[in-house]
Parts: structure tokens; sequence; C-alpha cells
């Protein structure tokens, strides 16, 4: 039985892409990065991966800029075009009234997940962990969502054989076999299929996770 479902954010709860991809190239404009509207933008991963798969041409310290104009351009914005998936609302509900516990761990600013939340999530969630909110975290260090899961682990006093985690990136199912936990795919996102080949469970729908997250808790 499962108690405990950590969501990631950024096509897992939320589709976010519209707005990130917007500040995204707005940040590679501000800092003369010449880049077509239809460039494929992999939402999901760290930021500063997401410059360097989306840019792999600019230099190191461009792509720094890049990233300082982003965060400024993102933490400013008021994403309206971030909406969560179908369906979502309801299995978050679901996990609340049947005294369950629902976690956020994401790469996502915490100024800027915490302005999501707000808007479509209140009391719909136990706790959200970011890189930032690692004790002792370094800017410099590469935080994995293994890191977080732990840490999310220690925090809470919960159990990874009572665990799940859902997310649509490789990192998501990377970091729950690394700590012992199911690793959910959420298909409906922004990974790519050969990302969820070690997946427990998938995911086609926001709809389908609802039903997964009911069956997996009885």
């Amino acid at each position: 039985m499962i108690k405990n479902f950590i969501f990631d954010m950024d096509g897992t709860l939320v589709n976010s892409a519209p707005d990130i991809k917007r500040c995204l190239f707005g940040g590679f404009r501000e800092n003369g990065v010449d880049i077509d509207d239809s460039t494929f933008v992999q939402i999901g991963p760290p930021m500063e991966r997401i410059i360097r798969n989306t840019a792999p041409h600019i230099s190191e310290g461009t792509a720094d800029k890049v990233l300082i104009s982003y965060r400024r351009l993102y933490v400013g914005d008021d994403l309206i075009m971030t909406i969560p998936f179908d369906g979502i609302i309801d299995a978050l509900k679901y996990i609340r009234d049947n005294n369950l516990n629902a976690f956020i761990a994401t790469f996502k600013p915490i100024i800027s997940a915490q302005r999501i939340l707000k808007t479509h999530f209140v009391n719909l969630y136990n706790d959200i962990i970011t890189p930032t909110g690692i004790k002792n975290f370094d800017y410099r260090a590469k935080v994995s969502k293994a890191d977080m899961l732990n840490f999310l682990m220690d925090k809470w006093h919960i159990l990874p054989q009572e665990s799940a985690m859902i997310g649509d990136a490789k990192s998501d199912i990377e970091g729950a076999k690394t700590v012992g936990m199911t690793a959910i795919a959420a298909l409906y996102g922004y990974g790519q299929p050969d990302e969820f080949d070690d997946a427990d469970i998938k995911a086609e729908t926001a709809r389908d996770l609802f039903e997964i997250i009911k069956n997996t808790s009885k």
C-alpha cells in the first residue's frame, strides 16, 4: 500500500510549457541569442540543462546570463498560461480526503512554484521540496531528485516502500529507483518514451494517474 505520493511539478501537476518557453526565449533574446520560436524545448530538467540543450552553440558565459534573465522574467511573470492537467485536482483531493500524503519535489524556483500552488493547489499538499530547501544547499552542487527524495523522507519520517515518485522525466524515475520508491511515469508530460523504460507504472493521462493512485493506495 502506498501512503505517500511525491509529484514532480512541470509536466506532472501542471502544463507549464507555454510560460516557461516564453520566458526562456525572452532570456535568450535579452542576451543576443537569435532563436526561432519553433525550436524544441524539453521541459523537465533543471533550467541550466534546458538552456544548454536548447542552444548548445552558445558559450557557458552566455548560458549563465540567459539563466539569470530567465529567472528574473519567470519570477516576475503572472504565469496565467500554467494550469493543472485534467484530473490532477481530483487526484489530490482523493489523497487528502483519504488521509494519505501528497508532496511535491521540483527543480522549479520556490517563488514560482509557490505562486502556482497558491493559485491552484491550496490545502491539497503536505510540503514542497526544491533544491534550495535542502540544508547547506550550494548552487554549485548538482542536486538530484534522489537527493530531494532522501531529504523529504528524513524530514517527514516516511518509508520508501510506502511511497511513490510521480514524474515525467528520467530523473524522476531514476530518483525513485535510487531511494527504493515506486516509480510512476507521467507519460502525458514532457518526457520522451525511452525515459520511462524503468518505471514500475505508467500513466497515459492525468485521469489514468488518478485511478493508479486509488488502486495503489488500497
